[in-house]
C-alpha cells in the first residue's frame, strides 16, 4: 500500500477514485483499462480490508 501511495504523491482520495473506476468494467473500458474478474476484486476489498484495520490499530 506504502508502494501504491507513494506513486500517487499521497494521494489517497485519488487511489480511492482509481480504485472505484478498477471496479466497474465499463468505467474501465472508458479509461482503456483492462476489466478485472469480480472474485479478485472482493478478494482486493477484503485485502484492503484487512490492511486498514490492522494500520488503525497500530
Amino acid at each position: 500500500m506504502q508502494k501504491c501511495l507513494e506513486m500517487a504523491n499521497g494521494d489517497e482520495a485519488f487511489l480511492d477514485k482509481l480504485w472505484e473506476v478498477r471496479k466497474s468494467k465499463e468505467d474501465s473500458q472508458k479509461m482503456s483499462m483492462y476489466p478485472i474478474e469480480e472474485e479478485f476484486l472482493l478478494y482486493m476489498d477484503e485485502a484492503f480490508r484487512i490492511y486498514d484495520e490492522r494500520e488503525k490499530d497500530k
